[in-house]
């Protein structure tokens, strides 16, 4: 008895309190580190998604405008890439997305039928679009509608014009006209702290593209491979193995709740609640 008492007399819990700490730290920097490795894979997937989308938004637009020159100008592979890098350019040169600028192109050239016309045009839609802060489609439309003698929308986004084209006045000098009252609104506004933010998000979103698009490959393969060579083992599953999966499921939920649960219930959870309360009151 003597010896058992020297010895919790002596017993110092400053080791043990320190090892406790320790281990509580550490197991701090590791839920912290496990879940910043969490947060990044996770940010990861959502960056590489958001690329894969944007790439396949700029596929889509490009398909949109390539069958839009095709059909109404026959434009041959050399025209579409030509035209479609001419585009590139200007989105980087102006800091307006592609993706407006080919829908005003598709609008304009749908409405002259000539890809040079409306590569002219599609300048003169950038400097009234900045100039009456109206966006590139509603531009666009309301130009290409001038080109075929319909002024009425142009002259409500730009008075000015009243009185020096009219309905008969010719592409050239509906052109001209525009040019002349807002001409280099588009190239003035990239000396704007706000312009130049805008190429600033064009370029980045171009870097984002180019990811996507490395992306798009391999999810198309993808894609084609659930479709065609999983969709009969997803029907299989559905209407063979499911079914059945299901049925003993009920089984088993029925012999859980007839058989298991009330013994849960009366016996186990009792017994341990007994047993917690031992040693609750008694031996600690």
């Amino acid at each position: 008895m003597a010896i058992t008492v020297k010895i919790i007399s002596e017993f110092d819990k400053k080791g043990v309190g320190q090892a406790e700490g320790s281990m509580q730290r550490l197991s701090k920097m590791a839920k912290v580190a496990g879940a910043a490795v969490a947060a990044a894979g996770a940010a990861l997937a959502v960056g590489l998604a958001k690329a894969a989308q944007a790439a396949a938004e700029d596929q889509k637009s490009f398909a949109q405008l390539e069958n839009t020159m095709r059909n109404v100008a026959k434009a041959s592979d050399a025209l579409v890439a030509a035209t479609d890098k001419q585009i590139g350019r200007m989105s980087m040169q102006f800091g307006i997305a592609d993706d407006k600028l080919r829908p005003a192109f598709n609008n304009l050239l749908r409405a002259t039928g000539s890809v040079t016309v409306s590569q002219n045009a599609l300048t003169a839609a950038m400097d009234l679009s900045v100039a009456t802060g109206k966006d590139m489609d509603a531009v666009s439309l309301a130009l290409g509608k001038a080109l075929n003698g319909q002024t009425t929308a142009l002259f409500k986004m730009l008075p000015g014009l009243r009185g020096v084209v009219d309905e008969g006045s010719s592409a050239a000098d509906i052109l001209a006209a525009i040019n002349s009252q807002v001409g280099g609104a588009a190239e003035a506004n990239t000396k704007t702290f706000a312009g130049a933010l805008e190429r600033l998000k064009i370029i980045f979103g171009e870097m984002v593209e180019t990811v996507g698009s490395w992306l798009l490959p391999v999810l198309v393969k993808v894609a084609d491979f659930l479709n065609n060579t999983l969709s009969g083992y997803f029907t299989y599953l559905s209407d063979v193995v499911g079914p059945k999966v299901e049925n003993l499921f009920e089984r088993l939920g029925t012999i859980f709740r007839e058989n298991i649960l009330p013994v849960l219930q009366d016996y186990i959870i009792p017994a341990f609640q007994y047993l917690a309360d031992v040693y609750q009151t008694r031996i600690l």
